[in-house]
């Protein structure tokens, strides 16, 4: 009888499980990355046009903008720096 339960317990799980599952998308998308710092010389300079160029000409296109700020040197106490 115990057996009978598992395998019935079992069997409902493996049903259940394929009544839901996640969407996958087809799609690719680009990723920009974009990384700047305090002490680089370029980020503030010719990097900040390139950036905001790259941003205009895909605003309409399947892309995501990333940036990541390094050395801390533009955060506030609102950014939680200790």
């Amino acid at each position: 009888m115990r057996n009978v339960k598992f395998l019935f317990l079992t069997f409902t799980f493996m049903y259940l499980s394929t009544l839901q599952g996640q969407q996958v998308s087809d799609k690719n998308w680009t990723l920009i990355h974009e990384r700047t710092a305090d002490w680089c010389p370029f980020c503030g300079t010719w990097g900040w046009d390139l950036k905001t160029q790259m941003m205009n000409k895909f605003a309409n296109d399947e892309v995501i903008f990333m940036a990541v700020h390094h050395s801390g040197g533009l955060s506030d106490p609102t950014a939680g720096v200790w």
